[in-house]
């Protein structure tokens, strides 16, 4: 399965497009914090858009066409490690994370060596 690199890159592609946690990631500050030119204070509740994160041409060059060979190069995507977030990011990040990604990758594996693409 580590093989399968480009496998990985259509995986990562779908989950920019459509993450599996579409709305609004939400996080309380535990100090006064400086993000940007605003200045949130300790107790704020802050939320992140996923969708919108995940669509920013800042991320992503032409955000809204499906394209796997994205994953296959460094870009800015790269350089911001939380510009792709699709199961959450840090200590919270999701537990079931790798093997939703490993049990994806099987599925899609036995659904193609199963599936006849020339005969009708």
């Amino acid at each position: 399965m580590q093989k399968l690199e480009y496998t990985g890159y259509f995986l990562d592609e779908c989950l920019r497009m459509w993450p599996p946690a579409t709305g609004i990631l939400a996080r309380v500050t535990r100090e006064d914090v400086k993000i940007g030119p605003y200045n949130v204070p300790k107790g704020m509740l802050i939320g992140t858009n996923i969708i919108g994160l995940m669509h920013n041409p800042k991320y992503y060059e032409n955000p809204e066409v499906f394209n796997p060979d994205r994953w296959a190069t460094k870009g800015p995507h790269t350089a911001e490690p939380y510009s792709f977030i699709p199961f959450s990011a840090g200590t919270r990040s999701c537990i079931g994370k790798y093997l939703a990604l490993m049990e994806t990758k099987l599925i899609l594996i036995n659904f193609l060596n199963n599936f006849d693409f020339g005969r009708t």
